[in-house]
């Protein structure tokens, strides 16, 4: 039950799902899963991998968050009775190894229906029009003993999708040692990471609602090339 400044409401959660999968050798698997949560939400996906290659389709139908349908505040009020967003996702990767090179590479495609933004007042907004929009990204790892290089390129083109915001294109980085020392007493790594992206519109936060919501004021400057060193321990 939820309480908050007058309004009253219960909520509860009831679940089935379940998963099937089908291998032959280590060459071909098919696999469908599925969950339900009872006369609301649903979540279903079927992936198919023959040797390296793995296609995969998934679609959900979920709630939007309880901030999203209800806020008493003494700066935001609002009581929604938003329709269920609906997304689908369409995938193909590739993945493989060669000596202590790991390398993978996926492309897709996102479809979303009703799907609920925060707007430049920071006020919850379910959009009429479809979003579509489409990413890829490659990841290398190689590892030398203790030594390991990592590597992301994303690509995210979002013509039909103005209201994610995300940079058009983002690199990753990192050159590490990682071990154990003090006789495996402590796990850590140090190293040298960059991190670089295109210019664009980030979202702005809301301490309020301790949300992010959508802004047109401040570009993230692009082309920022950024490399530190760093310890994670």
């Amino acid at each position: 039950t939820r309480i908050t400044q007058g309004y009253r409401q219960s909520f509860g959660q009831n679940f089935i799902g379940g998963e099937t999968q089908f291998r032959l050798k280590d060459i071909f698997n098919i696999s469908v899963n599925a969950a339900y949560q009872v006369f609301k939400d649903y979540l279903a996906t079927a992936s198919a991998r023959v040797k390296y290659f793995t296609f995969s389709q998934t679609r959900s139908s979920y709630s939007p968050t309880l901030v999203q349908q209800l806020m008493a505040s003494n700066h935001f009020n609002w009581d929604n009775n938003f329709d269920n967003i609906v997304a689908d996702r369409t995938a193909a990767s590739v993945q493989g190894t060669l000596w202590r090179n790991t390398l993978t590479a996926e492309v897709a495609r996102v479809n979303l229906q009703n799907y609920v933004i925060y707007n430049t007042s920071a006020v919850p907004q379910q959009l009429s029009k479809q979003l579509s929009f489409y990413t890829a990204f490659v990841h290398h790892h190689l590892a030398l003993k203790n030594f390991h290089a990592d590597h992301v390129l994303s690509y995210n083109k979002l013509n039909n999708a103005e209201e994610i915001r995300m940079p058009k294109w983002l690199v990753n980085s990192r050159i590490y040692y990682q071990g154990s020392l003090f006789k495996n007493a402590l796990f850590g790594q140090v190293g040298v990471e960059t991190y670089v992206t295109d210019s664009y519109y980030a979202d702005a936060y809301m301490p309020v609602t301790q949300q992010f919501y959508l802004q047109d004021n401040f570009r993230v400057p692009g082309s920022n090339f950024t490399s530190k060193p760093y310890p994670i321990v």
